[in-house]
């Protein structure tokens, strides 16, 4: 079943992923900068929020179920991080895939969750199998959700279960340890954004239900769920965005501002927060201000494919088609093997009412695609380019 199963952050408009198993998860005794920007007096009061102890934690039916599957002589022969993967594997069998974040055990009673929710109930299983654990993010191509004042675009994050009986030779050096990585929702468009360790895979946790409030307009909920976030991973660039959005959505647009800044300051080039920032000051109408930001975006070397493609389809939506084509060709120049810079190119160039140049780059497109579905797609669009 396809499944929108992704770590949500925020992106532009207003918009809307190695370590042990084992270890308790600490909160940082240290006060990072970004907390000297905080104040939660302006969030109000403190609603609940679900206690990190609580992720990874499974009712005593769910453990005998999973202890007895895994001691059972009949999986003997398996290594254990394979038992786990296996016990998973059933478990997923009539498992509905959808956008929503649960713990280990709600993600159970639900028999449903998104990709973050399936991480967690893998690491649950897991820690108590005592098997290594970290995870990866990747970037894939945008799924938009769209309601009255956001947009939010998607993340991805997969797991690996580390095989415990590797014992690593004297004088070796490894780039990469053996084990099994469970990628729930496997895709050719993707792009690999680094290891995460477990506070940051946490932080991912509370990011995604920022996300979520922040969608339902529950500023509250949204605020407190990303102070909860930025506790375990204080330099997230995503978590930095959402709150600067948090904050403009209150109308506290200097203090907007000033996080926008000291995200930049940890990340010059990224498209999310130079988008964002562009943004806050257009609505203040600081329109010079707001065209030295344009000039940065311009300038900026983010190495993400998705990242320029969402902000080439932002001016597409926006009826600015040619600031459109050139983000559109971005793609295309980090990324030529994917096919949305070239389809994105075209229908740019169809809009500026250049066919024969759009009918060009939609045949690269439908070369470029292994997806029946968007070669379908591709393929009526070029019999109407054909036409003319």
């Amino acid at each position: 079943m396809k499944s929108n199963c992704k770590v949500l952050f925020i992106s532009f408009l207003v918009i809307l992923v190695g370590c042990k198993a084992t270890p308790d998860i600490k909160k940082n005794n240290t006060t990072p900068t970004i907390f000297t920007l905080i104040d939660t007096q302006q969030f109000g009061t403190k609603p609940n929020i679900i206690a990190v102890n609580k992720l990874f934690e499974l009712d005593d039916k769910e453990k005998n179920k999973f202890n007895h599957f895994f001691d059972n002589p009949t999986n003997n022969k398996l290594s254990p991080h394979k038992r786990v993967f296996k016990y998973i594997d059933k478990k997923l069998k009539f498992f509905n895939y959808y956008g929503q974040t649960y713990t280990a055990q709600n993600t159970i009673n639900n028999n449903a969750g998104n990709c973050i929710s399936l991480a967690i109930l893998t690491t649950a299983y897991a820690k108590l199998a005592n098997i290594d654990v970290n995870y990866s993010e990747v970037t894939t191509a945008p799924v938009y959700f769209k309601n009255a004042n956001f947009q939010l675009i998607s993340n991805h994050v997969r797991t690996k279960l580390f095989d415990p009986n590797f014992k690593e030779a004297t004088n070796t050096v490894y780039f990469y340890k053996p084990g099994i990585i469970i990628d729930y929702f496997p895709s050719r468009n993707s792009w690999g954004s680094g290891i995460v360790n477990e506070r940051e895979f946490i932080a991912m946790y509370y990011r995604n239900l920022s996300a979520t409030a922040l969608q339902k307009d529950d500023l509250n909920l949204a605020a407190w769920n990303i102070v909860e976030s930025l506790t375990f991973d204080a330099s997230s660039i995503s978590a930095i965005n959402m709150l600067a959005v948090i904050y403009r959505n209150m109308g506290l647009f200097e203090k907007s501002e000033m996080v926008y800044q000291y995200g930049l300051t940890l990340d010059a080039e990224n498209l999310n927060l130079l988008s964002n920032y562009h943004l806050l000051l257009s609505k203040l109408n600081r329109f010079d201000d707001a065209n030295k930001i344009q000039v940065k975006i311009d300038n900026a070397k983010d190495p993400s494919p998705f990242r320029w493609l969402i902000l080439a389809d932002d001016y597409y939506q926006d009826n600015e088609y040619k600031r459109a084509l050139k983000y559109y060709k971005k793609v295309i120049e980090i990324a030529p093997y994917l096919h949305h810079g070239y389809s994105g190119t075209a229908k740019s160039l169809f809009a500026l009412d250049k066919k024969n140049m759009a009918k060009k780059f939609m045949v690269i497109a439908l070369e470029k695609t292994h997806e029946a579905t968007q070669a379908k797609l591709y393929k009526a669009k070029l019999a109407i380019l054909s036409k003319y």
